[in-house]
């Protein structure tokens, strides 16, 4: 499975995963090995109605997931 939806891109190729501010709105961006960078169209909080209380541990989860690929395998 990859944060991309159906396999555009694998795990191994991700060499960051961070939350930025665009905006208004916290955004989740990962940075590939060929350099390019994509920003996920969710999880992101903004103002207002937008914020998502849940933002960081949804962010955590998702590094948790990309660092369990890239170094470790994942947990059985």
């Amino acid at each position: 499975m990859t944060p991309f939806g159906a396999g555009v891109q694998p795990w191994s190729r991700v060499v960051d995963l961070r939350a930025e501010r665009r905006g208004a709105r916290t955004v989740v961006s990962v940075y590939l090995e060929s350099g390019a960078s994509v920003q996920l169209r969710a999880p992101y909080s903004g103002e207002l109605f937008a914020a998502d209380p849940q933002f960081e541990l949804k962010v955590f989860a998702l590094s948790h997931l990309w660092r369990s690929h890239r170094f470790g395998g994942v947990p059985s």
